[in-house]
């Protein structure tokens, strides 16, 4: 077996394990359950992937379900640490998957798609720190910037951080969406549609 068939075959059993966390009524620890076993097989995926192509696709569904445990966990009234995790977790997945996608060759309708998912989880980042105080909002937001590659995610949490330094409370908004890269054109949105992970 081929690296990328087993990339490839890790993917689809996470996948399997996600479309089964999508069920109405799923108590919160069972969904935790299955959203920590999806991961697992994401990232055996991802450590398996041998081009820009797979670590892409890998990074996405990791992103994806870390996003979707933060909120899980949340609700569940889970620890900060553990929720902030898989929030930085997810945010820091989006940017690594859009950085292999462009340089993999990934569809522009993949790019666009990551992208907005990747707007959703910094809007997800203000809409959390709202409940913290402003030192450590300053903190959370410049730690996640340092390590972001995409400019107008790292400019867009700069801007908040900015904002919060002069005095001004935490302000979540919707942005209309990232350019892929500087120079680069910005994706064309589209009505969100379920989409396979």
């Amino acid at each position: 077996m081929s690296h990328q068939s087993k990339s490839q075959t890790f993917r689809e059993e996470g996948n399997k394990l996600y479309r089964t966390t999508q069920i109405d009524g799923l108590p919160p620890v069972i969904l935790r359950g299955r959203l920590e076993k999806t991961m697992i097989c994401y990232r055996h995926a991802l450590d398996w992937s041998v081009n820009s192509m797979e670590k892409s696709s890998s990074l996405k569904n990791i992103a994806l379900t870390s996003i979707k445990l933060f909120k899980v966990l949340l609700n569940m009234g889970e620890r900060k640490s553990t929720t902030e995790y898989y929030l930085n977790d997810g945010i820091q997945s989006f940017d690594l998957a859009l950085d292999h996608g462009l340089s993999g060759g990934q569809e522009q309708q993949w790019s666009n798609d990551v992208c907005e998912r990747y707007m959703e989880s910094i809007d997800s980042l203000f809409h959390h720190l709202v409940t913290k105080n402003t030192k450590d909002q300053i903190q959370m937001l410049e730690e996640i910037a340092s390590k972001l590659k995409n400019e107008q995610a790292k400019s867009r949490i700069l801007r908040e951080t900015a904002r919060i330094s002069s005095g001004l409370p935490l302000e979540p908004q919707v942005d209309t969406g990232p350019s892929l890269s500087p120079g680069e054109a910005s994706p064309i949105y589209k009505e969100p549609q379920l989409k396979e992970v």
